[in-house]
């Protein structure tokens, strides 16, 4: 089958972020060769970009060539296709293609623009430089594992903070000459969570909690004395209904010894089960699985925040697989779930086809 030996190529090339040369030259000779697109380019980091049908409403497909570090061997028998990017996100990947490629042929009434992404595990290169120079669209769908009966409707948002604490170096021999930065980081991180504890007291689950990890800790340049300055990294993720002030103002990240900078910024998204993209793919997942489709909200990020940080249109993401696999040594993916996943997409395409009511407020229903 063609969509298999597609994702059969794909898996075979290893892609790390930073190093997807030649995916993208496979993935562009691809969609303009067997798969036929139109309209495909390639754009200066290495995106590759099929405006595959114009019409409203408008269907961006994302979906990322990259994977993470760590090259494992390929192979596929008659059920399963292994090996890196199987999972994340080759195999959504080709779900997508493959499903726009076929809701084409059947004639679908909605515009279809798809892209192949760079860097979603790095920084995000792909994505930011593709909104630079594109349109809103009506509709987002990104290309990650969920299962094929599954729909990520939301994604956290992420504020990567750093913290450096100074305090004057002093002999180890003579800890009562002053206080260790040290010390005082380990105070703020225990401060920084216990204030945690009290803002999530009323939350009912994980993707309702703001959480903090401590990162990196970086301190000391001798074995005998104490550091003049300790610094941390904490990666905190947060839901919908926050922002970054909200935060930043709950832990009070203040004192004399005490600088923060915010390094990263990345804006939580959630679009309602009852937005008319939800709709049509619990119909498709019906109509080819013949079982009721689930809404799932997912605790880490991905592309789909930083688009939403331009275009506040609803989107999910989708895909085959079994996201607890994803950047293990141990992805695997089912063919028969690859293809019901390819009909889902094509089927939800056509439903999205459907919809006449295209105005200004229909892109704008997110949070519930």
């Amino acid at each position: 089958m063609e969509e298999v030996e597609f994702l059969r190529r794909l898996v075979g090339i290893y892609s790390p972020s930073n190093h997807e040369a030649e995916i993208s030259d496979f993935i562009y000779d691809h969609l303009k060769g067997a798969v036929g697109f139109s309209g495909v380019e390639r754009d200066d980091v290495a995106n590759v970009i099929a405006r595959v049908k114009e019409g409203r409403p408008m269907v961006y497909l994302f979906g990322h060539m990259d994977t993470v570090e760590g090259n494992l061997p390929a192979s596929m028998d008659e059920r399963y296709i292994r090996g890196r990017g199987a999972v994340d996100a080759k195999g959504p990947l080709g779900a997508l293609v493959y499903g726009a490629r076929n809701a084409l042929d059947a004639g679908v009434k909605c515009g279809i623009t798809l892209a192949a992404l760079v860097d979603e595990e790095g920084m995000n290169r792909g994505i930011k430089r593709f909104i630079e120079t594109r349109d809103e669209p009506d509709f987002a769908i990104f290309g990650e594992p969920s299962g094929v009966n599954q729909v990520a409707i939301g994604y956290k948002g992420r504020l990567l903070i750093r913290v450096d604490v100074e305090s004057r170096p002093y002999h180890a021999a003579s800890p009562w000459l002053g206080s260790n930065s040290i010390d005082i980081a380990m105070e703020t991180i225990n401060s920084i969570n216990g204030k945690l504890a009290d803002i999530n007291r009323d939350a009912e689950g994980y993707f309702d909690k703001v959480t903090a990890v401590v990162t990196k800790f970086v301190a000391g340049d001798s074995l005998n004395r104490a550091p003049a300055l300790s610094q941390f990294f904490m990666d905190i993720r947060y839901p919908p209904g926050l922002s970054r002030s909200d935060i930043i103002d709950k832990l009070n990240l203040q004192g004399p010894n005490l600088k923060y900078e915010v390094m990263d910024l990345i804006e939580p998204t959630l679009t309602r089960p009852s937005n008319e993209l939800c709709r049509a793919f619990s119909r498709s997942i019906y109509k080819v699985t013949g079982s009721k489709g689930a809404f799932v909200k997912k605790t880490g990020t991905s592309d789909g925040n930083v688009f939403y940080s331009k275009y506040k249109v609803p989107l999910v993401a989708y895909g085959p697989g079994d996201s607890r696999l994803a950047h293990t040594d141990d992805e695997v993916l089912s063919i028969d779930e690859y293809m019901a996943s390819i009909a889902v997409v094509k089927e939800t395409l056509i439903e999205l086809g459907k919809i006449t009511n295209i105005g200004p407020t229909l892109s704008h229903e997110i949070h519930p």
